[in-house]
């Protein structure tokens, strides 16, 4: 059996968009919520996070995630030796 994947999201206008950030507050939080180590790691492995394309996402996420994952394993091996 072929495995189907389909849309099944909602349309969502700008206004309704700015109108939820508003009420939730997210727009009072400080940007830059990740610490300065952080950025520094992930901007390694995605230099520029601001290019990857929407529907990029979940592959980018994947790709960070997996290299991150090694970073920390060899940094961590190296500081047992």
């Amino acid at each position: 059996m072929p495995l189907v994947i389909y849309y099944s999201g909602f349309s969502v206008s700008e206004e309704q968009l700015k109108n939820v950030a508003e009420m939730s507050g997210v727009l009072e939080v400080a940007q830059d919520f990740m610490s300065t180590e952080m950025r520094q790691q992930c901007s390694a492995i995605i230099p520029y996070p601001t290019e990857v394309e929407p529907n990029e996402c979940y592959d980018a996420f994947i790709y960070l995630k997996h290299n991150f994952l090694q970073q920390l394993n060899s940094t961590g091996n190296q500081s047992s030796h």
